[in-house]
């Protein structure tokens, strides 16, 4: 270290019509009043702020004396104020495949393969780049945001903005990111309208329906599937992905895993005697299996998510009649008309509390009620379809 004072030097030093500074080194420096006192200062910087310290006054503190406390004060300072190393720097596309592997397999693959595409397709080439901590809401807006808001994609973009930001909430708690820029942009772009599946609500188009399906002489796996659809309307997806192990006919209850359903609680279905019947016919053929409907090339998978429509299809109910997911609609519509509560018939199309806490106890809410209801709204279709072949209701 140079040093330029001396206490020669020091002891030279006149005062001037203004106070000014003498420099010694490494931050050490003596003020030079008016009135001729000599104050010795000490000025350095820690984790990028600018620190200033008194050290006495010369002669009272000398030279050497200030020199000693000047070095002992800064390495006391920064003792006392290690602070915990910063998280090393990641950019978004190393936090989004940290979150990824983390949490990617607790959802369906369908689910899973969506969330993929959505990060791949559209927000890594705009922000993967970019460090986690640096993204701002205006980036996520402008770069990823309004391009599929200007191409009418209003569902995606806001599927894009809710699946950014469980990213970045992840990052936050694991302290790979300062905040979640795209939790601030909620309602930031138009809403889309909401799409409304098409489906059956006329009792004698629902009758014929029955009727159609049963007479459907493709796949007896894909058939079976397709009868017990109305049965039991769960989303489709919840359908194809049964698996045996989650079945208990003898009690007549299908429990379905929270990782297998949207709202990620678990889900219980009451079996009516209907869909025991179809689910034991169906045993002799695929119950030494994982899944209940398996695929026709790999029993290790089970049917395509495109199987149902395609039956459908193939019965002569064109795409905007009913789809697979109609069926939900259709059951909803018929059972809120005969009186059902509504709470009963929420909770059993699986529309369960946002609220985690409740959701998690809340799965088995009116289930004897519920096992009432389904066992009647099998029934209810089974007089639907007598009528429309011509027999009595």
């Amino acid at each position: 270290m140079v040093y330029h004072l001396t206490e020669r030097l020091v002891r030279s030093l006149e005062p001037g019509p203004k106070p000014y500074i003498s420099y010694d080194g490494s931050g050490l420096y003596l003020q030079v009043t008016p009135r001729g006192s000599k104050l010795w200062r000490v000025k350095f910087a820690h984790l990028g702020r600018g620190h200033l310290k008194s050290l006495g006054e010369w002669p009272g503190v000398s030279l050497r004396q200030a020199r000693e406390l000047a070095e002992s004060y800064k390495r006391d300072f920064r003792a006392d104020r290690i602070l915990p190393p910063e998280p090393p720097s990641v950019t978004f596309a190393e936090l989004a495949a940290d979150w990824q592997t983390r949490f990617l397999s607790g959802y369906t693959q369908k689910e899973a393969d969506r969330r993929k595409y959505l990060l791949d397709r559209f927000v890594l080439p705009a922000i993967g780049g970019i460090p986690a901590r640096a993204v701002t809401a205006r980036d996520i807006l402008e770069n990823v945001l309004r391009p599929l808001e200007m191409h009418g994609k209003l569902s995606t973009a806001e599927k894009v903005r809710s699946a950014t930001s469980m990213i970045f909430r992840y990052g936050v708690a694991s302290g790979q990111a300062g905040g979640n820029p795209a939790r601030d942009l909620a309602g930031a772009i138009r809403s889309s309208k909401p799409v409304h599946r098409p489906a059956i609500l006329d009792p004698v188009g629902i009758g014929r329906l029955m009727n159609d399906i049963r007479a459907y002489d493709g796949s007896p796996v894909v058939s079976s599937a397709l009868c017990l659809l109305p049965y039991v309307f769960t989303r489709p997806g919840e359908l194809r992905n049964a698996e045996w192990a989650d079945m208990d006919l003898k009690e007549c209850i299908w429990s379905i895993p929270a990782a297998k359903m949207k709202m990620r609680t678990p889900h219980l279905v009451p079996l009516s005697r209907q869909a025991v019947d179809i689910l034991s016919g169906l045993g002799p053929l695929t119950g030494s299996g994982r899944f209940v409907f398996p695929g026709a090339r790999t029993v290790s998978k089970p049917i395509s998510d495109m199987a149902l429509g395609v039956a459908l299809r193939t019965l002569g109910y064109a795409q905007g009649t009913i789809c697979p997911h109609g069926f939900r609609a259709m059951a909803s519509t018929t059972l809120n008309r005969l009186g059902y509560p509504s709470d009963w018939i929420e909770r059993q199309l699986g529309h369960c509390e946002r609220n985690g806490v409740r959701a998690a106890y809340n799965h088995a809410d009116w289930f004897q009620d519920r096992k009432r209801m389904m066992q009647e709204w099998a029934d209810h279709l089974d007089s639907l379809a007598e009528a429309a072949r011509g027999g009595t209701s």
